[in-house]
């Protein structure tokens, strides 16, 4: 009976001592994602492409939320992030000059990323072009025929990254709740060429984003080596019932 009780105790130790180690040996990360959401309320004002996560053009300050980091896991050490942008339009041109040119779209948007605090953090410009050749115009403002075109579902993506370790934005995202981010697009979608051009060109945007917080597993709150020790005996005290009891 006393082995028996000797061994949970050591038991309970070694686990202690593993548990320990692995704290103090590894660093923890932890990632929470999420995306820009189209306005659907609007049936009138509906994206073409909302389904695929796109709305129009210019997005002021939408948010994008993220959960913060509980200090209970650890001490957080740095905050990286992975901020994605696309673009999708359509529309049509027409050359109206008096001889035969190439007409080039350049599909472009401004995507930018502020933190919960205004902070600017990244920004993107995703580019996409199309150029075609064209007759002189065919007197048909139709953005057809041998003068004009149209196109659709032209598209860009771009991504990029930074990684947060000053003390504010640490405190910042340390806690309870939520964090909103601020997400903005903006149009600057153009059509060149050598004569006159009439143009219509619809831009729409989205965006991902992933946070992955960096922590210090050793600062986590677990429970006590006293406390587990503790639990071995209990478990102890458990077979020496038991033992008792068959007998």
């Amino acid at each position: 009976m006393k082995n028996k009780l000797f061994q949970a105790l050591l038991a309970t130790v070694a686990v202690t001592g593993i548990f320990t180690t692995a704290n103090a040996a590894y660093a923890g990360t932890l990632s929470y994602s999420t995306s820009f959401k189209p306005n659907t309320s609007d049936p009138d004002y509906l994206s073409p492409y909302a389904d695929q996560g796109y709305d129009y053009t210019d997005i002021i300050d939408s948010p994008l939320k993220i959960k913060k980091f509980n200090s209970k896991l650890g001490k957080l050490e740095s905050i990286n992030l992975e901020f994605s942008g696309k673009i999708i339009g359509d529309g049509g041109v027409e050359s109206r000059d008096n001889k035969a040119q190439a007409l080039t779209v350049n599909l472009s948007g401004l995507l930018q990323l502020s933190g919960p605090d205004g902070q600017n953090l990244l920004e993107l410009v995703p580019t996409a072009t199309l150029t075609k050749n064209v007759a002189k115009y065919d007197k048909k403002l139709d953005f057809g025929g041998d003068s004009g075109f149209t196109f659709e579902g032209l598209s860009a993506n771009n991504s990029g990254t930074k990684t947060l370790t000053n003390d504010s934005n640490l405190s910042l995202f340390t806690g309870s709740g939520r964090l909103d981010f601020l997400f903005t697009a903006l149009a600057q979608s153009t059509v060149t060429g050598s004569g006159n051009i009439t143009s219509e060109i619809n831009t729409y945007a989205g965006a991902d984003l992933k946070v992955t917080y960096v922590y210090d597993e050793k600062f986590a709150e677990v429970p006590e080596p006293a406390t587990l020790v503790g639990l071995g005996l209990a478990f102890g005290g458990m077979l020496v019932s038991r033992r008792r009891q068959s007998n």
